[in-house]
């Protein structure tokens, strides 16, 4: 007993040491740098840096941008996963061919942006097809569906990504709910089908993998290889405006790019918390 505590409590340290002190100094370091007290640009306390990511909608317009990205990609594979999963009740995976839905989760988010880019842009895979079955006249009439205003081409990879998670994570927590159970007892009681799917399924569900949906948001909301190789310079994505700022020759860019770290960081440590204090929380 007193051994199994000890290598609980060491396992304790080693994580506080090994990851939470790491980003708890990358956040202070971020604050600091973006307030003029660390760096080659420290000169004492301002907030001008923040003031002019505020002013300019910098900080806005990042945010928002990558909130879009992540919305449309969770709610349309978390969406279309769970339609899938309630048509095969639960047993999707046990279906014929259902390895398929591993593939996209075994090759690197890179390598499917690559594909996607080679396949949807004006002069891919999709666009010769076009252009040969007579579709249009010439490939500069194909629309832009990579590195285009509204992020299809990174929609696009998240959502074949996410689908695959979502599939397979549902079909699992379809089963180990129960949920076949709990709508074949909500139809003795006289309810119909869309009636225990609307008042059991759903919120079961939803309930259940609420956590899971919230940390895979957050990971497609500071992606950068897809966005970096299918967005546009404008706008731009959270991680990407980031390094961008970073890489600059301007050296006023790097506390601004370190003030959006922070604010990032601090909106995922506030979503973190949030979903320990729910109920069912992380676990």
């Amino acid at each position: 007993m007193k051994i199994r505590y000890l290598h609980r409590k060491a396992g304790l340290t080693l994580h506080v040491l090994l990851t939470l002190l790491p980003l708890a100094a990358g956040a202070v370091y971020a604050l600091l740098y973006s307030v003029g007290l660390a760096g080659s640009l420290a000169a004492g306390f301002t907030l001008r840096y923040w003031e002019s990511l505020v002013s300019r909608g910098t900080l806005w317009q990042t945010f928002a941008y990558s909130a879009y990205i992540m919305g449309v990609s969770i709610v349309l594979s978390y969406a279309s996963a769970l339609a899938m999963v309630i048509s095969a009740r639960g047993r999707l995976m046990e279906r014929k061919g259902s390895r398929i839905f591993y593939l996209p989760l075994a090759m690197p988010a890179l390598v499917l942006a690559f594909f996607a880019f080679r396949f949807l842009s004006g002069g891919g895979w999709l666009a010769s097809l076009a252009f040969g079955s007579g579709l249009i006249a010439s490939p500069q009439e194909f629309p832009e569906l990579v590195n285009d205003p509204y992020g299809l081409g990174i929609i696009f990879v998240h959502f074949l990504l996410a689908f695959a998670f979502f599939s397979i994570y549902l079909d699992r927590v379809y089963a180990n709910e129960r949920i076949e159970e709990q709508v074949q007892s909500a139809q003795l009681l006289g309810a119909g089908y869309r009636q225990s799917l609307r008042r059991v399924v759903w919120p079961m569900i939803l309930r259940k993998t609420w956590p899971a949906i919230s940390l895979y948001g957050l990971f497609v909301f500071g992606s950068y290889e897809v966005p970096l190789l299918l967005g546009r310079s404008t706008p731009e994505m959270l991680s990407v405006r980031i390094v961008r700022m970073l890489s600059r020759f301007n050296l006023d860019d790097r506390p601004e790019a370190f003030a959006i770290v922070f604010a990032y960081m601090m909106l995922t440590v506030l979503l973190v918390f949030l979903l320990r204090k729910s109920k069912g929380g992380l676990r």
